[in-house]
């Protein structure tokens, strides 16, 4: 799974880290929609189709903006696993009798907590847990990727935390934009 984005990843600590999350959470990764509701991504079937868009976009980024190194190894890394503490918060079927913040979309068949506002910290908390080789500068990339949604994630204020952020937003917007995103999908897929 994700073995193309993987290998983009040159550090083999950072890789093996972020290789690690990816296993753990594989099935999920493959069912999960990106959007619970159903109401965003909807050219991405599953949170693995857009991990695809979101590191596809964080390479046209480190292109023009020259990102090498261990600074590209940490955005790939932060881009694999950006999304990762949704496992957290969203749940296949209806989630009853725990708590009336979860909510349940008949349109996925997926019940989510809290809107999913929480999962940039949850997605932190699992790297944490998880530690690898500059995982502290993957999770400062990871918490603030949703700051152009929610004004209580940290603002980015570098360029990692910058190209961060706009890769999992063109990514969710414009997939168009692109159309070698489409391309690796079909790949992937095997078509």
């Amino acid at each position: 799974m994700l073995e193309r984005e993987l290998k983009l990843i040159q550090n083999m600590s950072v890789r093996e880290g972020t290789k690690y999350l990816v296993e753990k959470h594989e099935q999920w990764l493959r069912s999960c929609p990106p959007s619970p509701s159903g109401k965003f991504h909807n050219h991405e079937e599953t949170l693995e189709d857009h991990i695809v868009d979101v590191v596809c976009c964080a390479q046209e980024i480190a292109r023009e903006f020259k990102i090498t190194g261990d600074d590209f190894d940490v955005l790939v890394s932060a881009c694999i696993l950006h999304d990762m503490g949704r496992v957290k918060t969203t749940k296949l079927g209806r989630v009853e009798g725990e708590d009336d913040n979860w909510k349940y979309y008949p349109k996925t068949g997926w019940s989510q907590y809290d809107y999913g506002k929480k999962h940039p910290f949850d997605s932190n908390d699992l790297i944490k847990e998880n530690p690898f080789h500059l995982s502290d500068r993957v999770r400062d990339l990871v918490k603030c990727h949703m700051s152009h949604w929610y004004a209580y994630c940290p603002q980015p204020r570098n360029l990692l935390q910058y190209a961060m952020c706009i890769a999992d937003y063109l990514a969710t917007r414009i997939p168009e934009m692109n159309t070698e995103m489409a391309n690796r999908r079909a790949h992937k897929r095997g078509n």
